[in-house]
C-alpha cells in the first residue's frame, strides 16, 4: 500500500470513528476496530447502511502479519520486512537449491556464448530469498474472475465442487498453487491470502501453513472501503430487498446487521449500491438490486460471457428444485454472481464469497425479486 493510500485509509477511519462510534486498535497491528453499538440514535447500526462493528485496513501491507510469526515457520529473517508489489516481502538468505540453479543457469549462458550463440536466458536478481505475502479483503469481482480463470471455466459445467459453498477444506473455499517457485493462494469468503516463496527450496506445505496463520489473524469483521468517508446516504437502500430474517433462513445467523457496500465487493460503503450479509469466517453474500434497466443489465451479463443457468445449474440445484422461480430469466456472470430478471428489474447475488451455494443463492434471488 502506498503512503498516499495509507493517509486516505487513516482519514477514512478517523471520519468514520467520529461519525459512528468508538475505535480500538486490534492486537498491535495497523488495523482499527470501530464499534458503533454505543453510537447515538442518529447513526444507529442497521439504519444508516453500516454494520455494528467494522475493521479498517492497516496503513502498511506489512501490518497484516508480524515478522516474528513468519520467522517461526520459515526461519530467521536477514532483514526487516518491506512493502513490495502491493504486499509485504520478508527477506531470507538464499537457499542452497536456488544457488545451485543459478550456477547451472550461469553455465548454460557461458556455454551458449562460447558457441557463438545469443543467450536470452533470464538472470534472477541476487536478492530473491524470502516470502511475499499479499492480503486482499472485500474481494472485488475482477479478483473472482482471475480466480475462476485459474480454476478453468470448464469446472462450471457438470462440477459440484466449484458451485459448493466450502469445497476446499482447511477453512478455505478455494486454494491452489501454480508451477514454478513454491506458492499458495487461498480464498476464505471475501478474503484472499497469497504467499509466494522467493526461492526454490521452500516447501508448498510451509507456505500453506503460513497462509492459514495470516488468515486467522485478520479480524473477522467487515472492512471499510478506504474511500468511504462521507456521511450522506444516496439512492434507494439496497438492503431493503432482502430482510435479515430471510437471509438468515438460508445463510445462518448474521454476525452484524446487513450493510451497504461498494458494488460487487463486500467493503463497507454507506453510499454503496449493494448490500452484504456477513456470517463470519469472512463469508459475505452480496446482493445488488437493479430497480430499473434490468433488461439492459441482463444483456450486459450475457455480453460479458454470462452462462445460462440451465447449462450451469447441475444436479445439486436440480435436486433442490431451484430451476423454477419468480423470474423471466436467470444467468450466472463470469465473475460468479447469479443474475435473475423479472420484467425490467434484476437482482444479482454474489454467492461465491458466502456461506451458501448456488441452490441457496437461487432461493434468495427468488425472495429478493418478490
Amino acid at each position: 500500500m502506498t503512503h498516499s493510500m495509507g493517509r486516505r485509509v487513516a482519514v477514512a477511519a478517523l471520519v468514520l470513528a467520529v461519525a459512528c462510534g468508538e475505535r480500538q486498535a486490534d492486537g498491535g497491528t495497523g488495523m482499527v476496530i470501530v464499534d458503533q453499538r454505543g453510537a447515538s440514535s442518529s447513526v444507529r447500526p442497521g439504519s444508516n447502511g453500516l454494520p455494528e462493528r467494522t475493521a479498517t485496513l492497516p496503513e502498511s501491507a506489512c501490518d497484516w502479519f508480524p515478522a516474528s510469526e513468519v520467522e517461526a515457520l520459515v526461519g530467521k529473517l536477514n532483514g526487516p520486512p518491506r512493502e513490495q508489489d502491493g504486499g509485504c516481502f520478508y527477506p531470507l538468505p538464499v537457499d542452497s537449491l536456488t544457488i545451485a540453479r543459478r550456477a547451472k543457469a550461469d553455465q548454460v549462458r557461458a556455454a551458449l556464448q562460447r558457441a557463438g550463440m545469443k543467450s536470452d536466458w533470464p538472470e534472477e536478481p541476487p536478492d530473491t530469498g524470502g516470502v511475499l505475502i499479499h492480503v486482499s479483503v472485500g474481494q472485488r469481482a475482477d479478483e473472482r474472475l482471475m480466480e475462476l480463470g485459474f480454476g478453468t471455466m470448464g469446472s462450471w459445467i457438470g462440477q459440484d465442487s466449484f458451485l459448493a459453498a466450502d469445497p476446499a477444506g482447511d477453512g478455505w473455499q478455494y486454494r491452489r498453487s501454480l508451477p514454478g517457485k513454491p506458492n499458495f493462494r487461498g480464498r476464505a469468503g471475501t478474503l484472499i491470502v497469497s504467499v509466494e516463496g522467493g526461492t526454490y527450496g521452500m516447501q508448498d506445505s510451509v507456505l500453506a501453513r503460513l497462509a492459514i496463520r495470516v488468515r486467522d489473524r485478520i479480524p473477522d469483521l467487515p472492512f471499510v472501503d478506504p474511500s468511504e468517508a462521507s456521511v450522506a446516504l444516496s439512492g434507494p437502500d439496497p438492503c431493503s430487498v432482502l430482510s435479515r430474517a430471510d437471509a438468515e433462513a438460508v445463510l445462518g445467523k448474521l454476525v452484524v446487521a446487513p450493510y451497504r457496500v461498494r458494488e460487487h465487493t463486500a467493503m463497507v460503503d454507506r453510499n454503496g449500491q449493494s448490500c452484504a450479509y456477513y456470517t463470519g469466517r469472512h463469508r459475505a453474500l452480496v446482493v445488488t438490486p437493479h430497480l430499473t434497466d434490468g433488461q439492459e443489465e441482463m444483456r450486459f451479463v450475457r455480453g460479458r460471457g454470462g452462462l445460462g443457468a440451465v447449462g450451469v445449474v447441475d444436479r445439486v440445484a436440480e435436486a433442490a428444485d431451484t430451476l423454477e422461480g419468480p423470474w423471466d430469466e436467470v444467468a450466472i456472470a463470469v465473475t460468479g454472481e447469479l443474475a435473475a430478471l423479472k420484467g425490467n428489474r434484476m437482482v444479482e447475488i454474489g454467492y461465491m464469497t458466502s456461506a451458501t451455494d448456488l441452490a441457496g443463492a437461487m432461493k434468495l434471488a427468488g425472495t429478493a425479486l418478490k
